[in-house]
């Protein structure tokens, strides 16, 4: 008979299991791929000894043990359920042969896809963003560590409350949130509209100059005009002043939808990953078999940010507002319609999420044959004794646990390593897009297939070689830590090339204030009246990029694209964009950077496999949940911030509104490149420091030095965790 105290050691068991796993792994593969390494190798490791103390006699005299999370807790609260697939007394039976673990794994594996391809999509809609609301990048920083807020917010409540849970119709719910919160990142569109929507008929021959002043054209030379008055001390009681300060409403609220949207795709997101772990471990019978059903959930949830990126440059090539128009997406005023992959992912994720509310507690044949205690107030009540009392032991051993991690240089130095790298990459997702449209002229949509096709791909497949190479040829964790030391070497290597890969700086004449050079007669457009805040940079006949139409003393507009009459430009004629200066360094860029991520994804299994090594079996469960929550806080948590914070330091001209500055216009891109490759190269040099120290402390100590091949976790600490012996 499975007593009180019997249910509650195997529920402080899972619960510790839980803290082990609980990391954020929805959106971005170096997560995904580390804690899956990590749940794996827990899992399997302590198989033999959970097996061993769960067991319990049925009453034929057979060994029958607990299979795992959703189990455990049924085998003190729910015995009596019956394993079918339905909900709330609906059970057909057509669903009946899906209460399998094959058929849970293909559903919740396209919906892990459909929500780590949501989780992403923000990071290459950066630029649009920006564009359409006028925010900084410290802003959109701010966008992406929100996630990570709600994550770190939630997953130690969600981890206690998983032992309660029926985590197939929890996963639902959450699913489900997920979708929503899609929904609410792509409100701004339908509550603000576009800020730069083309309404004119542009194809109207008899519009005046004058009515074609400020438009979607840009601002046009007034040669023999009176433009109107564009102080804005002189204009707050007019109706343009009203506008731009209800713009600036409409920005700031925009940004606080899109911010508790992405803090609720980081709550939703923070318990399914161990929820997953334990509720399909939990109903195998074959323990070899789970690290394959996990591996089909991974496989499909790191391309996530690959169809991310790959849709996310699809949906910029379409207008904001869906409408034709003759503006091209080389245009400096197009607005791709960012809002429209929220919306397809967040309904996507909302309705895979419902036939997970389907599937059962457990599934047929993997319920623990047990007694439930007669007197149940009895049980109860030795049940909650037993709770305070691990709960007061638990506290008073929090000290000594944090000492001995403390004071554990192999474990601290791969903490601190682990967090470096993440640094980097975290800051890296969200602005190497923005990075790429600066450095190399393109527009976003193809900035977005330049990264799915490159880093995206590359770092998918270095964590499965990675993970292979560790097993193929059996390394210990010591040979593991120097397998990694050699990657990181090489990744940050081929990183640093990123100093020595640019294209020249697009010189951009007649700026306001001899920013930039000027043309060959300055007071051409002296008399146009010209808006230094109206940056829309045209290329003229002659081959240089001017500021605007206006500062190249262009009077007509033909269409969005065409501008004539110019009395800056010899030949009289430009087009809306920068000039084409003929870089061809592009694909030299993406291939070493593909490689960069290609040797840094392929350490995240061995070094995974060194840091559970490392620390007694004891402190493995407290030892994982530090290293997931310290990653995501100084790594995924603060790179976007302070790249952003970065980026804003390097731009050199910035729109100027009637209360305040909003977006960056022009970058100089040479700072950009320095400082950008400066932080990188300075976190994963930090990183593959902290490395070495890791490998030298395992040599002077011996730590590692009693530790087995890596390859089959079964061979490596059989005991289990000390807090079950």
């Amino acid at each position: 008979m499975l007593t009180a105290d019997r249910c509650s050691a195997e529920k402080s068991y899972l619960q510790d299991k839980l803290i082990l796993t609980g990391s954020d792994t929805s959106g971005l593969i170096p997560k995904e791929m580390k804690n899956f390494a990590a749940g794996n190798e827990e899992l399997d490791s302590t198989n033999h000894s959970s097996h061993h103390k769960a067991a319990a006699v049925n009453g034929n005299g057979a060994v029958s043990g607990t299979p795992g999370n959703g189990d455990r807790d049924l085998a003190c609260d729910d015995i009596n359920e019956v394993p079918e697939c339905g909900v709330w007394g609906f059970k057909p039976r057509l669903l009946q042969p899906c209460a399998n673990i094959a058929v849970f794994t293909g559903v919740y594996s396209l919906s892990a896809l459909v929500t780590s391809t949501l989780s992403t999509y923000v990071n290459s809609q950066v630029t649009t963003l920006e564009r359409q609301f006028g925010f900084s990048s410290s802003q959109t920083g701010l966008i992406m560590a929100a996630n990570d807020i709600g994550f770190l917010s939630c997953i130690l409540i969600f981890s206690y409350l998983a032992l309660r849970a029926h985590i197939p119709r929890t996963l639902s719910i959450l699913c489900v949130l997920f979708g929503a919160s899609g929904l609410i990142c792509s409100m701004p569109h339908f509550l603000f509209g576009a800020a730069a929507d083309v309404t004119g008929d542009t194809k109207n021959d008899t519009m005046s100059s004058s009515a074609k002043t400020v438009t979607s054209f840009g601002q046009l030379c007034l040669l023999d005009g009176n433009r109107s008055a564009t102080d804005c001390e002189e204009m707050e009681q007019s109706d343009e002043t009203a506008g731009a300060i209800s713009g600036r409403a409409h920005s700031q609220a925009a940004l606080v939808l899109i911010v508790i949207g992405m803090m609720l795709q980081g709550i939703c997101k923070s318990p399914r990953w161990p929820y997953v772990i334990f509720y399909v471990d939990g109903n195998i019978g074959d323990k070899t078999k789970t690290g394959f059903y996990l591996g089909v959930v991974v496989a499909l949830a790191i391309f996530g940010p690959v169809l991310a990126f790959i849709l996310g440059g699809v949906f910029t090539k379409m207008y904001v507002t869906l409408e034709p128009t003759t503006l091209t997406p080389t245009h400096p005023r197009w607005i791709g319609a960012w809002w429209l992959g929220f919306l397809v992912f967040g309904i996507m994720s909302m309705m895979i999420g419902v036939p997970l509310v389907w599937f059962p507690r457990w599934m047929k044949g993997k319920a623990p044959e047990v007694e439930k205690p007669t007197d149940k107030h009895h049980g109860s009540t030795l049940e909650h004794h037993d709770k305070m009392k691990q709960a007061l032991q638990q506290v008073k051993e929090l000290p000594a646990t944090m000492w001995r991690l403390l004071s554990n240089p192999i474990y601290i130095s791969l903490l601190l390593s682990g967090c470096f790298v993440l640094f980097s990459v975290g800051g890296l997702q969200a602005f190497m897009p923005k990075y790429i449209e600066n450095q190399f002229s393109l527009p976003a949509w193809r900035a977005n297939l330049v990264i799915a096709v490159t880093s995206m791909i590359t770092a998918s497949f270095g964590t499965f070689v990675g993970g292979y190479l560790t097993r193929r040829f059996k390394m210990t964790p010591m040979e593991s830590l120097k397998f990694t030391i050699v990657l990181q070497f090489f990744a940050v290597a081929t990183a640093a090339s990123g100093f020595f890969i640019k294209c020249p700086q697009p010189a951009i004449y007649n700026m306001p204030g001899g920013q930039g050079p000027t043309s060959f007669n300055a007071s051409c457009f002296s008399s146009c009246l010209c808006d230094d805040n109206d940056y829309l940079p045209v290329c003229g006949s002659d081959g240089l990029t001017y500021f605007s139409p206006c500062h190249a003393g262009c009077v007509r507009a033909e269409d969005e694209n065409t501008y004539t009459n110019c009395t800056c430009i010899p030949g009289g004629q430009a087009v809306a964009g920068v000039c084409d200066y003929g870089c061809d360094m592009l694909y030299v860029f993406a291939v070493l950077q593909a490689v960069s991520a290609l040797f840094s994804c392929m350490c995240i299994m061995p070094k995974m496999v060194t840091n559970i090594r490392c620390v007694t079996p004891r402190d493995k469960a407290f030892a994982m949940g530090c290293s997931s929550f310290m990653s995501s806080l100084l790594g995924w948590l603060l790179g976007p911030v302070i790249f952003g914070n970065m980026i804003d330091g390097v731009c050199s001209f910035w729109e100027r509104t009637c209360d305040g500055r909003g977006t960056c216009l022009l970058y100089d891109n040479d700072v950009f490149r320095v400082r950008l490759f400066s932080y990188v190269v300075v976190a994963r040099a930090g990183g593959f420091l902290c490395i070495l120290v890791a490998y030298i402390s395992a040599r002077v100590t011996g730590r590692l030095d009693g530790t087995t091949s890596t390859h089959g976790a079964g061979e490596v600490d059989k005991k289990g965790f000390g807090m079950m012996d």
